[in-house]
């Protein structure tokens, strides 16, 4: 007696395709069945423009995957994401020179710094490497009612003199 025929889930077939299954779980399957997959018309079958463009994002992900290079390209560019986005989140026309959005800067900059020169982050950002310094060496006077700073504003009142 026959055994009982096995049925797959459809991503088995499509990691097939991409040829991603691990060589032991292939030897697991029978020839029969991977020959008729092999055999499958796929342009034929509906939907294959969508899972065409499914199938190459994976083989280039397979690819990223394989690279060390790749990967670590891959994650200093979603870092830049991150760093853009934050700040484009924060980023209006009655923010760009408030603090908040120094403060944004100055932690997209430092952040990217791991990865590239601070030249090459604060470019990326959009911003002039002397402004990036000003923002990260600002002085704040806790001292100051106001929040200036004594050294920058010496004409006003101490906190003894009021």
């Amino acid at each position: 007696m026959y055994p009982a025929k096995r049925s797959y889930h459809p991503l088995i077939i499509v990691m097939f395709h991409l040829q991603i299954l691990d060589t032991e779980f292939l030897k697991n399957v029978p020839y029969s069945t991977r020959n008729s997959w092999r055999k499958q018309i796929q342009e034929k079958q509906f939907g294959y423009d969508i899972a065409q463009e499914f199938m190459q994002t994976n083989l280039n992900l397979v690819a990223i995957y394989k690279s060390k290079q790749l990967q670590r390209f891959v994650k200093f560019t979603c870092s830049i994401y991150e760093a853009y986005s934050r700040v484009m989140d924060k980023f209006s026309a009655a923010q760009k020179k408030s603090k908040e959005f120094a403060e944004a800067i100055h932690q997209a900059v430092s952040h990217l710094s791991k990865y590239v020169k601070v030249s090459v982050a604060v470019k990326l950002l959009n911003t002039s490497y002397q402004s990036y310094y000003r923002m990260k060496n600002r002085l704040v006077c806790k001292n100051s009612r106001r929040g200036r700073c004594f050294r920058l504003h010496p004409q006003q009142l101490t906190v003894r003199e009021l």
